[in-house]
């Protein structure tokens, strides 16, 4: 991949629902089962176009993780664990990665993401995006955590203007949780 922003500080890996998939998918597994090994990143060349340089990726987090799985080991492969969506088959996942310190520029360079799994359980439908700024990863680690999280609906909502700094919008989502009947 080519980027022309200055830097790159997050990835993000989007695990995509396709109804060409068995079980809707994301996963290219019969039931729709994904299971990732590991994640790595790379310059394809250095400026002075010496052989890649791996990228350190300093933190993951994710939208679900199953109960035997465990994002953390795509990056840290002692962990001995992988990013699965077993429990939550045929719907949309993310797994966001932090580089620190953020890497870039990408003019001269490519990108490379590579993706280690198997065969059998390799995604079937995914994307990836990347992003400059690098209060992404707290911000997405954030809303995963509410997205995932049993609060009331309005709840998570105003939380989630208020972590992105939009104070009125939160105001108005606080006010509507707290007319809520539970």
């Amino acid at each position: 991949a080519n980027s022309d922003i200055p830097q790159i500080a997050a990835i993000r890996l989007e695990a995509l629902p396709h109804p060409s998939l068995m079980g809707n998918g994301p996963g290219r597994h019969s039931s729709g089962w994904f299971k990732l090994d590991a994640v790595r990143v790379f310059t394809s060349r250095t400026k002075a176009g010496e052989p890649a340089d791996r990228i350190r990726i300093a933190d993951v987090s994710a939208s679900y993780q199953s109960a035997n799985s465990n994002v953390a080991g795509t990056i840290d492969e002692k962990l001995g664990t992988a990013w699965q969506n077993w429990g939550r088959l045929g719907q949309r996942h993310e797994a966001i990665f932090s580089l620190a310190p953020p890497v870039g520029p990408f003019t001269e360079q490519s990108l490379t993401i590579q993706l280690q799994q198997g065969d059998d359980v390799a995604l079937g439908c995914f994307r990836l995006s990347v992003a400059s700024d690098p209060s992404t990863f707290e911000k997405e680690q954030t809303r995963f955590e509410l997205t995932d999280s049993k609060l009331d609906p309005w709840l998570a909502l105003a939380t989630a203007y208020a972590v992105n700094g939009e104070t009125e919008q939160a105001t108005k989502r606080f006010a509507a949780a707290l007319e809520t009947p539970s």
